[in-house]
């Protein structure tokens, strides 16, 4: 009995607690953290183990060869070891199967600091077109490489052309004499005139007897009678010493002769359409001026400014030769060089004989005092006047002149040509294709007058192309 009543006590005891408790309100919540989670950690990697690249031959550049026949192509191929280039490592070289006219330079070569090997492929001059042939690069313990090779047609540039206006100038030296020609005779009219001692004089009162003879039979009476002395008085007339003048006139002959075997020319040669320069071709080569030359002076004479017909050969054959060497066909010039003479005797030789003169009846005047002739013949054969005898001389003097003139007309009447062939060197000087320049060019022939021939040879036979 007891035993329950103390059971009951403790229930009571409990249940008094829990409403004591509830009087007193409700307790707040109190907030509670979550576990901590440690970091996650990557699961741990075994070391990897370095790749190791096994050794390899790598060809470089493509791995096909073209060569023409007398050309050649490089071959090359790089050794590689765990991907680094090897040094010194032989390479063999061969050819796979038949090689025909085909060769290598090296077949053993060894590789150099950035691992290459290279041989050159070459063909052979008579090599025919054809392949593939196949050529093998190897070294021991690689898979070895080949390239496969095919020799084609050799490919020829495109052929250079000719076409327009090269303007040239030339350089004539002569050899040979001119007996027996017009030229000859001119010589000999000109050494007439002072090849006698008693000259100029003697031959201005041959001249003077001459023109009295064909007016006056009186005066030429008189002047038969003292004709000896008359020499004489002539040269005292002079305006120099009589040997001077002698020398002056010989020294002009001589000067027309070394004129003559020494002269250059300016012409055009032209290709009036485009021509493929590694072909014949055909041209007209003009003579546009004269160059005479007297010592350290040139002077240049254009022959259509002076109304000369310049001298033209049409049609003329150009041949190619090796590179761009060309052979110039014999071709004829016909040159007026009577005319020619004139002006360069006229324009050049006579002024410096005798300044302010410009042809040889000028130089004859200049040196011969005509009225003093006059009055000493007038004198001497007592019959006419001072002025009249006067005349006469200039008479004589203008006859003189007139020799020269028609010896220098004789030249032409018989015809002069330069019969040349050629050979030089074309240039295209701007690498356009086209020719514009001949140079170290170098004539031979021969030059004309009637049937004397003098020879046209020697390295001073010139002829190169001037800027126009």
């Amino acid at each position: 009995m007891k035993t329950k009543r103390n059971l009951t006590t403790v229930i009571l005891s409990g249940l008094i607690a829990v409403f004591i408790a509830g009087c007193a309100g409700e307790a707040p919540d109190v907030p509670v953290n979550p576990p901590v989670q440690p970091p996650t950690q990557p699961p741990t990697q075994p070391p990897t183990q370095p790749t190791v690249a096994p050794p390899r031959l790598t060809i470089v550049g493509p791995p096909t060869a073209t060569v023409a026949a007398g050309q050649q192509v490089q071959l090359r191929v790089q050794y590689t070891n765990n991907n680094l280039p090897q040094a010194g490592q032989a390479i063999t070289f061969r050819f796979v199967g038949n090689s025909d006219q085909l060769s290598l330079q090296s077949y053993t070569v060894p590789t150099d600091g950035q691992g290459i090997a290279a041989t050159v492929l070459m063909a052979g001059p008579q090599a025919a077109t054809g392949g593939p042939y196949t050529i093998e690069a190897a070294v021991s313990g690689v898979a070895p490489v080949q390239w496969q090779a095919m020799v084609e047609a050799v490919r020829q540039p495109p052929a250079k052309t000719l076409s327009g206006t090269l303007v040239v100038e030339s350089s004539f030296q002569l050899t040979g004499n001119f007996t027996g020609s017009s030229f000859a005779s001119l010589l000999n009219a000109i050494k007439d005139m002072g090849d006698d001692p008693q000259d100029p004089g003697k031959y201005i009162v041959e001249k003077l007897t001459a023109k009295v003879k064909s007016d006056n039979a009186i005066l030429h009476g008189a002047l038969w009678v003292v004709k000896s002395a008359l020499a004489d008085e002539v040269n005292k007339a002079l305006g120099t010493s009589p040997n001077s003048m002698r020398q002056k006139i010989l020294d002009l002959s001589q000067q027309i002769t070394m004129m003559l075997r020494n002269f250059r020319t300016r012409s055009r040669i032209e290709s009036l359409a485009p021509q493929p320069a590694n072909a014949a071709m055909t041209v007209d080569h003009t003579l546009d001026s004269i160059i005479w030359l007297h010592g350290s002076w040139a002077k240049t004479y254009n022959l259509q400014q002076l109304g000369i017909v310049p001298p033209k050969a049409t049609g003329v054959e150009v041949t190619p030769l090796n590179g761009s060497g060309v052979s110039i066909e014999q071709h004829t010039l016909d040159l007026p060089m009577g005319q020619l003479l004139k002006l360069g005797i006229n324009g050049m030789l006579i002024p410096k004989l005798q300044p302010g003169a410009t042809n040889f009846q000028q130089f004859l005047a200049a040196n011969v005092n005509c009225q003093m002739v006059g009055n000493s013949i007038a004198q001497l054969a007592g019959l006419g006047s001072g002025s009249t005898w006067a005349t006469y001389c200039d008479l004589a003097v203008a006859a003189a002149a007139k020799v020269v003139d028609d010896k220098l007309d004789d030249i032409d009447s018989a015809g002069a040509k330069l019969d040349i062939s050629g050979q030089g060197t074309l240039v295209d000087t701007n690498s356009d294709g086209t020719y514009e320049a001949i140079q170290n060019g170098l004539w031979s022939g021969s030059f004309t007058i009637n049937s004397a021939t003098a020879v046209i040879s020697g390295t001073q036979s010139q002829f190169s192309s001037i800027a126009h």
